[in-house]
């Protein structure tokens, strides 16, 4: 798996090093949560490590991220 660019999140309920995005040369993307205070969450399941498809809704604190296909 390839690390995504950085990116920031400006959230309060969000840890400096929250979480990880990352992706491999078929396409595939995950996330990694990096032992945060408020937990990663992926279409409302918290996760310590998911492979993503499109239209997952990933949240981290307060903000919610979805992954287009």
């Amino acid at each position: 798996f390839v690390r995504m660019p950085d990116f920031q999140v400006k959230d309060g309920a969000v840890s400096r090093l929250h979480a990880m995005f990352f992706y491999d040369d078929a396409g595939t993307v995950g996330v990694l949560d990096l032992v945060s205070k408020n937990g990663t969450f992926v279409n409302g399941a918290e996760i310590e490590s998911k492979t993503l498809k499109g239209g997952d809704l990933i949240s981290i604190g307060g903000t919610k991220i979805r992954l287009e296909s």
